[in-house]
C-alpha cells in the first residue's frame, strides 16, 4: 500500500517546507501530497512552489491560492492576509502563479480524496469536533484529507478517516513546530518539525509585509 506524506498550508514559507521535507525524505514515503494554501502570508511563494514542482508533489489549489490569481481575489479577507496575497501576486513569477493556476481544487489518489477547506467548500473551516459521517463518507474514498483549519487532527468516523495534516507554514495550533501527517494504510500520524522561524522573519521584514503575520510565527497561533 502506498505510504503518503500529507502537508497542507505552506503559505509562501519556505524555510518551514525545507525542514519538513528533509523529514519525509527520511521516512521514505512513496509520495507527497499537498492540500492546498500554496501562497499567502509569508514572502517566499517562489521558492515554495519551485520546490513542489522539482518534486512533483500532488497539489490543490486552496483559498489564498485563488486569491492570488484573481486581482481583487483578495477583498472579502482580513486586512493582513489581504496585504499579503496582494504582495504574493506582485512578486509570484510568471511560471510559478502558471503552475498554481494549472492546479484543481481536489484531486483523488487511491482510496484517498483531497480537499482544502471541505468536500462542500474550499472555504469551509472543518475542526475534529465537527466531522460526522456525511463528510466522511462524501467522497466515497476511505480517507479524505482536509486543510484550512492549520489545525491538525486524525478522526475515524462511520469506517471512514478525515486528516487535517495542520500547517506547515503557519500553524495556529499554539504549537509553533511546522505541521505534517503519514498516512501509512490504515495507520495515520500528526508529525512536528521545528524551523528556523527567525530566518522567515527576516525574509518577511525585508519585503515589509505585515509585523503580526511574523509575530504569530513565533506563537503558534
Amino acid at each position: 500500500m502506498t505510504r503518503y506524506a500529507l502537508i497542507s498550508d505552506i503559505h509562501s514559507n519556505h524555510v518551514a517546507l525545507l525542514a519538513v521535507l528533509r523529514e519525509i525524505d527520511e521516512q521514505g514515503v512513496d509520495s507527497i501530497v499537498c492540500a492546498g494554501d500554496i501562497v499567502g502570508y509569508n514572502s517566499q511563494p517562489n521558492e515554495v512552489i519551485a520546490e513542489l514542482r522539482k518534486r512533483r508533489i500532488y497539489c490543490i489549489r486552496g483559498n489564498h491560492d485563488e486569491a492570488m490569481l484573481e486581482p481583487g481575489g483578495e477583498r472579502l479577507m482580513n486586512s493582513l492576509a489581504a496585504e499579503a496575497i496582494r504582495w504574493n501576486r506582485e512578486h509570484t513569477e510568471g511560471e510559478n502563479r502558471d503552475f498554481i493556476s494549472s492546479l484543481t481544487t481536489s484531486i483523488t489518489l487511491d482510496d484517498m480524496a483531497v480537499y482544502h477547506g471541505s468536500p462542500f467548500d474550499s472555504n469551509e473551516y472543518i475542526y475534529a469536533d465537527m466531522v460526522d459521517e456525511k463528510l466522511a463518507s462524501k467522497s466515497g474514498k476511505w480517507v479524505t484529507v482536509l486543510g484550512h483549519t492549520h489545525v491538525p487532527y486524525v478522526r475515524e468516523v462511520g469506517g471512514k478517516m478525515v486528516v487535517n495534516p495542520g500547517s506547515v507554514g503557519q500553524p495556529r495550533d499554539g504549537d509553533a513546530r511546522a505541521s505534517y501527517a503519514i498516512l501509512d494504510g490504515k495507520e495515520c500520524v500528526i508529525c512536528r518539525v521545528v524551523y528556523d522561524i527567525e530566518d522567515v522573519v527576516r525574509s518577511n521584514e525585508a519585503a515589509s509585509l505585515p509585523q503580526p503575520l511574523s509575530e504569530r510565527l513565533r506563537w503558534g497561533v
